[in-house]
């Protein structure tokens, strides 16, 4: 199921870091750092799926180049505490493909932030969740400076607004769930906090990689740990009261499967009896019990469709055998289904052969009179056309004479 996750942060040389660095770690990249005479080496780094940097008009081309960007943008910074960039991290739908969402990242990229005049360094990453599914997100690192010609100049402070993060955040759920309706993929998501939305669930955050490694190498990962704390007090919930977990499912997606609600489970509890007691309790939920009879799962909806479509072809099939009149008959009459279902019925090569043996059965009599009358206009042709003539000319009904045999009339 879709998840919303959309974070802000200031990359500050303050707090030690470099922004060379954090250009080649989320890059997967070996770049070498001018101010501290170093190489910053991450190309062990995997699920780099898409790299690119994105100048607006009036940027100088050579800061393509990923390590001459952020070189500069280090050299141009003086003070100890300098503010270096501004970085944009968020999630992509799992349920699109992965050129659906570097094509979706890179047109918000493109129109929020690259289009007021920021250089953006994006980076998709096609990363596995904790859960085994695809948890695909994008780094978005951003300048702080105006870019001209001949570099940076000051720096735009309306970019450090807090009310930039709520609307950034607004406009990529929107522009989310536009491209998943394009696409028509049933899964919606939400900016609003979990309380607006009216779920009794605790937020929590977003755990990645390091914080997993930090982990599993006995070092600090608090926030790991206060993840933890809020799925098992978010497992708590679940298990008491069993619809939170099927009002929040079904608030971002119309329809879900037995995965949905296991993924969504393990996000939102701790440990493996835990995620087991919350799957009994919603799986017995008389909440759900309602769900069935009108809510399929994508899977189900597709044999329900697949049944239907067989069941369709073969009655049609059962009434043209008992009745083939019947489905020559429901066309439009310009189609001529009824005349070219009796060609082929009747095996002929053409419409006229085979509507020459249907009159030749059908009324003996009138098709002999058929015949007769076209051997008589043949044997007086040229008497008939100088007498159509001559009515035409005068304008009335005219006696002509023609002959039967040897008789004349």
């Amino acid at each position: 199921m879709a998840i919303f996750h959309f974070s802000v942060q200031v990359i500050s040389r303050a707090s030690g870091r470099s922004a060379v660095s954090a250009a080649a770690y989320r890059a997967g990249e070996r770049l070498h750092d001018e101010r501290l005479d170093r190489d910053h080496d991450f190309r062990a780094r995997s699920g780099v799926e898409h790299s690119e940097i994105m100048l607006p008009e009036s940027a100088p081309d050579q800061w393509r180049d990923r390590a001459r960007l952020w070189n500069d943008v280090e050299a141009f910074e003086k003070r100890r505490d300098a503010q270096l960039g501004r970085e944009v991290e968020f999630a992509i739908p799992r349920e699109m493909t992965k050129p659906q969402g570097i094509e979706l990242a890179r047109d918000f990229v493109q129109a929020e932030f690259v289009d007021r005049g920021m250089i953006a360094d994006l980076n998709v990453h096609w990363d596995m969740g904790s859960d085994g599914q695809p948890a695909p997100h994008a780094h978005v690192m951003l300048t702080m400076r105006e870019v001209g010609p001949d570099g940076f100049g000051s720096k735009v402070r309306e970019w450090n607004a807090q009310a930039n993060v709520e609307q950034w955040r607004e406009r990529w759920a929107d522009h989310v769930n536009q491209r998943l309706a394009e696409l028509d993929i049933d899964a919606r998501i939400d900016h609003r906090s979990l309380e607006s939305q009216g779920i009794d669930l605790e937020p929590q955050s977003k755990i990645g990689g390091p914080a997993h490694r930090m982990e599993a190498h006995g070092l600090d990962a608090d926030r790991a740990e206060m993840h933890r704390e809020i799925a098992k007090a978010n497992g708590e919930r679940i298990i008491a009261n069993p619809g939170i977990a099927l009002d929040a499912i079904t608030h971002s997606q119309a329809t879900f499967t037995r995965r949905d609600l296991a993924i969504f489970l393990h996000r939102h509890s701790a440990g493996q009896e835990q995620f087991n007691a919350a799957t009994h309790a919603v799986r017995n939920s008389a909440d759900l019990i309602p769900l069935i009879g009108t809510v399929h799962t994508r899977q189900q909806q597709r044999l329900h469709l697949l049944y239907c479509g067989i069941g369709t072809a073969l009655a049609i099939s059962l009434l043209w055998l008992v009745y083939p009149g019947w489905g020559a008959s429901i066309g439009p009459r310009d189609w001529l289904w009824p005349e070219r279902t009796a060609r082929r019925t009747l095996g002929e090569e053409s419409l006229w052969s085979a509507g020459i043996r249907l009159m030749r059965a059908g009324n003996p009599t009138g098709w002999q009179m058929i015949i007769e009358a076209a051997d008589m206009r043949k044997g007086n042709l040229t008497a008939i056309n100088a007498c159509e003539k001559a009515a035409a000319k005068a304008r009335k009904p005219l006696n002509c004479t023609i002959r039967i045999g040897s008789t004349e009339w």
